[in-house]
């Protein structure tokens, strides 16, 4: 019986998901186009929705490369071969993580066209990418294929069971707001990676192990966290819808990353599962083979270098 009720909302959903995404679309079109003419020249005070200060001609043009990296590699490889994600139903964690390992090979590959993310040694990319593996995989899933296809809702309840997968259908219904903007969560993602702090709870990943330059690494996240703040700035249009915003999407990311860690700690437990894994996706997960030197593994050099 309770198979037969999660199968009626499954396809309950699949059907809203549908409505929603064609209205999703026209959504984006239109936003994607606003913000593509607003990148074309400083925005003139006629199109200022509060005497604000608006972004300079400097965060205009990162904010057209932030745009258009993401282009040119997620939603490229997204419509080139992931129309849907995944393409099949899985009933293990590492048939859904193999077939994800492409997807993840392309984040990495977005974010090697941020300067400040490029420019740091082996060593520095390959943790900030192990450390916040659950913020690169879900953030970016979500922007790829805003709405969960009908094969992940079902995986998700073949792997987690019914109580992980209500909350990541809660996450994804909580998303919706920060979808429709074409560059929000593009600028959230590079904060949250660049952060020298770990995101995750897996045994194994050395906490305390010292980046190359933490204080680059800070000035260089200070760098997007300001602009983030006046994109937002620039969309509220004053400071106290501003402050709201940034306070409710904070949240947001806390409560994101918590169902993270609970998936990364269950997931961690499973040897069997993570011994099958592609060898990029073994190394999120500490094994007991594990060489010490990661970043000497010919495994990194193709999605980060």
């Amino acid at each position: 019986m309770g198979r037969l009720v999660f199968g009626e909302v499954v396809i309950e959903r699949e059907n809203r998901n549908q409505l929603v995404e064609m209205n999703r679309k026209k959504r984006g079109k239109l936003l994607k186009q606003q913000y593509e003419e607003s990148m074309v020249s400083p925005l003139s005070p006629s199109r200022r929705p509060k005497p604000v200060q608006c972004l300079s001609p400097t965060d205009q043009v990162i904010l057209s490369n932030i745009f258009h990296a993401y282009e040119n590699t997620c939603i490229a490889t997204k419509n080139a071969q992931f129309p849907y994600y995944p393409l099949v139903p899985h009933t293990t964690i590492h048939g859904i993580l193999n077939e994800f390992t492409c997807l993840f090979r392309i984040s990495v590959a977005y974010l090697t066209h941020i300067p400040e993310f490029q420019c740091r040694s082996m060593h520095d990319k390959v943790r900030l990418v192990k450390n916040h593996f659950g913020i690169i995989s879900n953030i970016n899933a979500s922007l790829m294929h805003p709405l969960p296809h009908n094969n992940l809702i079902v995986t998700w309840r073949n792997l987690f069971g019914l109580d992980i997968t209500q909350r990541l259908l809660k996450r994804n219904d909580a998303l919706q707001q920060y979808i429709h903007d074409p560059i929000l969560l593009k600028i959230v993602l590079i904060v949250l990676v660049l952060s020298s702090g770990i995101s995750r709870s897996v045994d194994g990943l050395d906490v305390n192990e010292d980046y190359t330059d933490p204080l680059c690494m800070l000035n260089s996240q200070n760098v997007y966290v300001e602009l983030l703040w006046r994109y937002i700035l620039l969309r509220c249009g004053n400071e106290k819808d501003t402050v709201k915003f940034v306070t409710n999407l904070i949240v947001f990311i806390l409560q994101f990353q918590v169902l993270g860690i609970d998936m990364d700690e269950y997931i961690s437990k499973q040897q069997s599962e993570i011994e099958q894994m592609t060898p990029l996706m073994q190394t999120m997960w500490p094994t007991t083979d594990e060489t010490d030197s990661v970043d000497k593994n010919d495994t990194w050099q193709n999605p980060i270098s």
